[in-house]
Formats: C-alpha cells, sequence, structure tokens
C-alpha cells in the first residue's frame, strides 16, 4: 500500500495524502506535527513524522503502528490510517475535538459524578487493553482525550507494549515517572497492573488537583516516596470514592483494583463506588456523558494559509531533506488502511454482493480463477451410504 508519493489516486487504490483535505493544525511533538484534516466527509487528527527526524525510532514507531492496527474500541483513540511517502510518515487517528483531560481539569474542579464516569470509561479502556496482552504504561490526563460529547478516550500508544507471552513481565523504565507504579521502581519487573496505578494517580488528580507527592524534586526522591510512604486522601470526597481510589493506588499490585483478567473485573464491579454502574453501556458509549465540553465554533477551512496546505507540508519536509533520500521499502510495514470500500450486499433478498474489493486476497492459489484444490464431486456419482 506504500505511495511514493502524494499524488491523487483513483477510488480503490491506496491512501495518500492528497486524498485529506488539511483543515488546521492542532499540535506538535518532538517528532511530529497533527493537523486536523478531512476525508469522505469524515474529520480525523492526521499526525505527521518526519523520517530523517524519527529515523532512530523507527521501530518503536512501527510498534506503536502494530499495536493500534489491532485496536478497535469506542473509548480507544483508534488509528483509521497509516500511509507514507517519500519523506513523512502519516498516521489518521479518530479527532478527538475537545482536547486533552489535563486543560479541563485545569479550567474547573469537577464534581464527583463526572469523575466517576470518566474513570468507569477509562476502566473499560484499559480492560480492553488488558484483553489483548497489552500494556499502555503511560495513563495520565495529557493522554486522555475528549470527543465533543464529552467521552474520554485513551491515546498516545508510542510506548505501549505487548505482554511477554512466558515471564508475562516487563522490566524497562517506560512511561513518566510521577505515573510509576511501585513495581517499576522495585525493578524486578511488572505487568499490567502499574496501568491500573497510573489510572489512580490520574483518578487523585480529578479529585484533588494534584498528584501525590508534589514536593518531589528527582526521581530517586519519587521511588522512595512511592515505595514507602503512605498516600493521603483528603476527607472532601465521599467515603466509597476515597475506597476506590485507595484500592487502585495499593501498592502490593496482587491486591489492587483490576489485578486479574477476570477477578479484576469482578472486583471492579462489586465495588460499592461502581455498583450502580451498567458496564455494557458505559463501554458502547450508552451513557450521556455527565460533563459536556463547551467548544468554540467549528473551525473554516484554512488550506491557503500557510503551513496547513498539502504542498506546504511537503515543501516544508523538503528544504530540511535535500541532500537525503528514503528507501520507501525501509518502512513498507508502516502502511494501513480500514475497509472502507466494500459495500456489502447488493440484494440483501437473495443476499449477492458485488465483485470483491482491491483489498480481498484469494484464499488459496487459482482461487480467483475458479481452480479449486479438490476435485469436484458430482452428486450422481457419490456412494449410496446404507444405515
Amino acid at each position: 500500500m506504500g505511495n511514493v508519493d502524494s499524488i491523487p489516486q483513483c477510488e480503490g487504490q491506496s491512501v495518500n495524502l492528497s486524498q485529506f483535505q488539511i483543515l488546521k493544525p492542532l499540535g506538535q511533538g518532538a517528532f511530529s506535527k497533527v493537523y486536523k484534516v478531512q476525508r469522505k466527509q469524515k474529520l480525523y487528527a492526521l499526525k505527521v513524522m518526519r523520517k530523517d527526524q524519527c529515523i532512530h525510532t523507527i521501530t518503536n514507531i512501527i510498534r506503536e503502528r502494530n499495536i493500534l492496527e489491532c485496536l478497535d474500541h469506542p473509548l480507544v483513540c483508534n488509528m483509521r490510517f497509516a500511509f507514507q511517502n517519500t519523506h513523512c510518515l502519516f498516521m489518521a487517528m479518530d479527532l478527538m475535538s475537545a482536547g486533552d483531560l489535563r486543560f479541563h481539569l485545569s479550567t474547573k474542579q469537577h464534581d464527583e459524578n463526572t469523575i466517576k464516569f470518566w474513570i468507569a470509561e477509562l476502566i473499560c479502556a484499559v480492560k480492553y487493553l488488558h484483553s489483548q496482552s497489552i500494556v499502555h504504561r503511560d495513563i495520565k490526563p495529557e493522554n486522555i482525550l475528549l470527543d465533543a460529547e464529552g467521552h474520554v478516550h485513551l491515546a498516545d500508544f508510542n510506548i505501549a507494549c505487548r505482554l511477554p507471552k512466558r515471564s508475562r513481565k516487563l522490566t524497562s523504565m517506560a512511561g513518566t515517572a510521577v505515573y510509576f507504579a511501585p513495581e517499576m521502581f522495585r525493578g524486578e519487573g511488572y505487568d499490567e497492573d502499574v496501568d491500573w496505578w497510573s489510572l489512580g494517580i490520574t483518578f487523585y488528580e480529578c479529585l484533588y488537583g494534584k498528584r501525590p507527592w508534589t514536593h518531589c524534586t528527582d526521581i530517586t526522591q519519587l521511588g522512595r516516596h512511592v515505595l514507602t510512604e503512605d498516600i493521603t486522601y483528603p476527607r472532601q470526597a465521599s467515603l466509597h470514592c476515597r475506597s476506590a481510589l485507595r484500592s487502585l493506588l495499593e501498592k502490593d499490585p496482587k491486591k489492587r483494583l483490576g489485578h486479574g483478567v477476570v477477578s479484576g473485573w469482578h472486583g471492579i464491579a462489586r465495588h460499592p463506588f461502581f455498583q450502580h454502574i451498567q458496564w455494557s453501556r458505559i463501554d458502547s458509549k450508552g451513557y450521556q456523558p455527565v460533563y459536556t465540553p463547551i467548544i468554540g465554533q467549528e473551525e473554516i477551512c484554512v488550506t491557503d494559509k500557510g503551513d496547513c496546505a498539502p504542498k506546504s507540508i511537503e515543501s516544508h519536509v523538503a528544504q530540511r531533506q535535500k541532500t537525503r533520500d528514503f528507501n520507501i521499502q525501509n518502512y513498507a510495514s508502516f502502511d494501513y488502511t480500514i475497509f472502507d470500500q466494500y459495500q456489502g450486499f447488493i440484494d440483501e433478498q437473495c443476499m449477492t454482493v458485488g465483485p470483491p474489493p482491491y483489498w480481498v486476497k484469494p484464499a488459496f492459489p487459482g482461487a480467483d480463477h475458479n481452480h479449486l484444490p479438490i476435485p469436484k464431486v458430482y452428486l450422481e456419482t457419490t456412494p449410496t451410504i446404507t444405515i
């Protein structure tokens, strides 16, 4: 699916930049820029990564893209396309137009019901990841995005990884230090339970407007406090709320709320703070959010203003890469697209379908030419079975 340049192509061919209308820039990271884009009446967040800047981290980028390809959940910021050209890698993600949770925490103090709703949705997202043997490792308000209705979504999987099949233990210190679980500081290996701890720290921030141990100035001091110091829980939150928070911030991962694929879920569902929640409705966005973000007037198209236009993205990169070229085959595994061209039944009563789209491959050699791997069997030659 890799395309060398962003040249307009007819329907059914590879996805490329020319198929996206660039509306406005949304943000910038260390190795990427993010743009609000439109394709076929749908809006996306397009992450643009320059190959000359990320060439030394391409393994991590491919790992993130491979993880995202396997994910599809209402409360995860899902990837819909991944493609490339000579100079850039592109990832089109679900657009979350209300920004990150950090912003909304900074604007006002939210009530307990709002926070409970957010944490319940995040619990469903985390349980989904763990069911796929994926650990996020960086759950924090900056990586939680809100849509226009107020639903929260887990995002930013650049340090997420799969659990090893044999040991199911990870050892690298990855993530944001102030959200590290005690077992990460112990250095004896950790598993998916670290996500419940970081969710607990996020929960704490939502309730109290700060993290525990805000006075720590370095990671050594922070680790000492995480391992040995007790966390204080101001009484402004209800008893059940503080109980749930304390259970998520249990230092022993085996006793932590959420631990265990089955038992952890039962523990959450039985907890008094969450007992009246219909989890199937939370998991499918069936509830109306308690808090609705206030979003300004919809942005108008600004493709004729500066670096938003596709040509400007290309020229901006090309100016910095005059002496370098990148072999597209080195990034061949990056490309990915959702299957949005298949039309399903043409006649629902007769259950007839149209010709298969280009991405459907024959099940075996010769299948597309009616060459079956078994001999044809005719009814008149079949043996009679006597009972």
